[in-house]
């Protein structure tokens, strides 16, 4: 298990390669980072890093003939928002239709807390290799977060209640949209200052997910107290308050 750190690489050089299988990384601040030796990555999940998105990179010009050969398996990437790396690397968009892989809350009973076990309802429960579960953890407490399925359901624009709330260090904000809308989603302290902003882009129809860390726009922490996020999505405006506990 990888959780909160500053960075959370996983580098695989020319002539190495990493296995990495049924891990879970959540709330790092960075991306996961695999290059050009045939690394594996397996049954794993990576979930609410923030400041860079998750991608397949080859990250030196020590090998400018090499094309990154690493393999993601049964894995859940969630949020999947790919962007090149913010430095002169190479990188390589996965396509999370092929096997196996998804991007999907993995619904885990409480992060606040450090567990990482898997809830009643996690679409990692028996979706990895020859039907084991995706991540470090197994099941671990009832049902949360969305109940409906995805894939069935006529989206509706919704702003829920941050989770976990109160929350230390990290929230999840889930909000749906019912067609593709330009979106903001902006952090204000009780005096209507603006903290933060989250989102500031044009998203698809369907459920998302932003993270907030509680720290401001120059990456400085907060102090506990009472938040405000506020979404805009097209003519759909709706805020909500949360609590930061330290």
């Amino acid at each position: 298990t990888f959780v909160r750190n500053t960075t959370s690489y996983i580098f695989s050089y020319a002539r190495t390669s990493v296995n990495l299988i049924n891990c879970t990384f959540s709330g790092n601040r960075g991306s996961f980072l695999l290059d050009n030796a045939g690394a594996i990555l397996e049954n794993s999940i990576i979930a609410f890093s923030y400041e860079c998105p998750f991608g397949l990179y080859k990250p030196f010009d020590e090998y400018p003939n090499d094309m990154s050969t690493a393999q993601l398996q049964n894995c859940n990437i969630f949020p999947y928002n790919y962007d090149p790396f913010p430095f002169d690397t190479t990188g390589i968009e996965v396509d999370l239709t092929i096997n196996g892989n998804i991007s999907l809350d993995p619904l885990f009973c409480d992060t606040a807390e450090s567990n990482f076990h898997l809830a009643a309802n996690s679409p990692c429960l028996g979706t990895g290799t020859d039907g084991a579960n995706i991540g470090a953890y197994g099941a671990g407490c009832e049902s949360t977060g969305f109940e409906d399925d995805d894939h069935l359901k006529e989206y509706t624009f919704d702003l829920a209640q941050n989770y976990p709330n109160p929350f230390n260090p990290t929230t999840s904000i889930k909000y749906s949209l019912s067609k593709k809308s330009y979106v903001s989603i902006i952090i204000y302290n009780l005096l209507g200052q603006q903290i933060t902003c989250l989102v500031n882009k044009t998203q698809p129809a369907g459920n998302h997910t932003a993270i907030w860390d509680g720290t401001d726009s120059e990456g400085n922490e907060v102090s506990t107290g009472v938040y405000f996020y506020n979404l805009q999505a097209g003519e759909y405006v709706e805020s909500k308050k949360m609590l930061l506990l330290k």
